[in-house]
C-alpha cells in the first residue's frame, strides 16, 4: 500500500509545469479569440452588411414615403448603419420623431434589411392649454404636437384644459367627452368645446352655440346630471318647440335655462313632466 502511493506521487507533473501549461492554454485561447474578434469586425465592416433596404409598414394617413425618407435617411448613413452596429433604440427614436408618429417598431432582418412598422396618432380633439393651439389629443388620451392644419376638415372638438394641466387631465377629459357625447347627441347636437376650468368645474358648448354649465363632482355625477337635464329639455322641446341657448345645471333642485325666444332665465325642474317649466329654485346660488 505504501509503495503504491509512492509510485502515484512520482508520476504527478511538477506544479510549475502545470502552471506553465495552463498559461499556454490561456494565451492560445486569447489568441484565437482575438483572431475571431478581428474576423468578426472585419466581416461586419464589409459593404454587404450595410443597410440597403428599409421596409415600412403601417396605416399611414399623415405621412408619406418621401417625408419619411427625407427625415430618417441620415440616420442610416455612415459607419454605424450596418446590420451589426445599427442601434435599434436610436433608430426607433428617429422614426418616432416624425410628425404624427406615435410608435415605431424596428427590427433587423439578415443580412442588410430593416423592417419598420409605424403607428400614427389618431386625433380625437384639439388641446388648448397654456396658450398653445398646436396640440391635439389622441385616442389613448395622450397630448401630442402636430400640424393642426392637417385636421381642419375633421371637425374635431376642442378640449380647453386648466392652465396648469397634466397628462391626467387629458385622460379625464377624453373619458368625460366619451361619456357626454352620446348624451349631447340626444338633443340632437354634438360637443364643440369641452371645458374644465381651474376650479374643476365642467362645461360644454354645443355645435348649435348652446352653452351648458355642468358643475363639479365625480365624473359619474356630472354625466348623470347632464343626462337628467337632456331628458327634461327634450320634454320641453317636444311640447312647445323651445330651443335653449344656455343652461346652468349647478343647482341642487333644477336648472336655470335661457330659451332662444326668451330674454331672461327660466327655472326648470327635473319634474317638468308633472309640473310647470318655470318652477322656482330653492337655492339662489349654483353649487
Amino acid at each position: 500500500m505504501h509503495s503504491h502511493n509512492t509510485l502515484k506521487r512520482s508520476t504527478q507533473m511538477p506544479q510549475d509545469i502545470q502552471w506553465m501549461m495552463a498559461i499556454n492554454h490561456l494565451l492560445l485561447g486569447l489568441f484565437f479569440l482575438t483572431l475571431l474578434t478581428i474576423g468578426v469586425v472585419w466581416m461586419s465592416q464589409r459593404p454587404f452588411f450595410n443597410i440597403a433596404t428599409i421596409k415600412i409598414n403601417g396605416d399611414l394617413l399623415r405621412n408619406n414615403m418621401a417625408t419619411i425618407h427625407a427625415n430618417v435617411s441620415p440616420h442610416f448613413n455612415g459607419k454605424q448603419a450596418n446590420f451589426f452596429t445599427l442601434d435599434l433604440a436610436k433608430s426607433r427614436a428617429a422614426f418616432e420623431n416624425l410628425s404624427w408618429v406615435r410608435q415605431a417598431l424596428v427590427r433587423k432582418v439578415w443580412p442588410n434589411t430593416v423592417h419598420v412598422t409605424l403607428f400614427e396618432h389618431q386625433p380625437i380633439a384639439f388641446w388648448q392649454a397654456s396658450g398653445r393651439d398646436d396640440l391635439l389629443v389622441n385616442e389613448q388620451g395622450e397630448v401630442f404636437e402636430a400640424n393642426t392644419g392637417d385636421v381642419d376638415d375633421d371637425a374635431l372638438p376642442i378640449f380647453k384644459a386648466p392652465i396648469a394641466s397634466t397628462p391626467e387631465h387629458a385622460q379625464s377629459m377624453l373619458s368625460m367627452y366619451q361619456s357626454l357625447a352620446p348624451v349631447a347627441r340626444a338633443l340632437p347636437a354634438s360637443i364643440h368645446i369641452l371645458h374644465l376650468n381651474d376650479r374643476g368645474s365642467w362645461s360644454i358648448k354645443l355645435d348649435n352655440d348652446a352653452l351648458i354649465e355642468l358643475g363639479r363632482g365625480q365624473p359619474e355625477a356630472v354625466v348623470s346630471r347632464a343626462t337628467r337635464f337632456v331628458k327634461t329639455i327634450q320634454k320641453i322641446q317636444h311640447s312647445n318647440g323651445e330651443d335653449f341657448t344656455f343652461a346652468d345645471l349647478r343647482y341642487p333642485n333644477g336648472y336655470a335655462v335661457r330659451f332662444r325666444d326668451l330674454p331672461t332665465l327660466a327655472a326648470v325642474s327635473d319634474a317638468y313632466a308633472e309640473n310647470s317649466p318655470t318652477i322656482p329654485l330653492n337655492s339662489p346660488k349654483p353649487q
